[in-house]
């Protein structure tokens, strides 16, 4: 994927402006879900350290 392909196209002051609501929503309709579910459900990495909280 190019990295330009989920960069914002607004200014830094642009999005300042931008309710988080809306401006999440913008990114959430752009989303890659099936490289997410890859990334997600990668094998090897390092197990959660117990202390990790959500």
């Amino acid at each position: 994927m190019p990295a330009d392909t989920n960069r914002d196209p607004r200014s830094a002051a642009d999005c300042k402006n931008v309710p988080a609501k809306e401006l999440f929503a913008e990114r959430g309709n752009r989303a890659d879900l099936d490289a997410f579910d890859r990334i997600m459900n990668r094998k090897g990495g390092q197990e959660p350290d117990p202390e990790d909280k959500v």
